[in-house]
């Protein structure tokens, strides 16, 4: 039985600090991208600055939803 988990990319979703604002590269440097370095996996970044907890929930299952359908993991 193997338990490792596959993963087929990263999905994060927040506020400004997930977003990488006032970082200098963003795409390099924020948190999220440095995990998904790590992992070696593609990121998908939703978070927006500003966004409260009612934008992340509504954007992370409208995610969640359309791409259930593309089978990852």
């Amino acid at each position: 039985m193997n338990d490792t988990l596959k993963i087929s990319h990263l999905v994060v979703n927040g506020c400004s600090y997930t977003y990488g604002h006032g970082i200098i590269d963003p795409i390099q440097n924020a948190w999220a991208s440095i995990i998904a370095k790590r992992l070696g996996v593609p990121l998908v970044n939703l978070a927006l600055p500003g966004q409260g907890n009612t934008g992340i929930y509504r954007r992370t299952m409208q995610y969640f939803y359309k791409d259930l359908f593309n089978h990852n993991n």
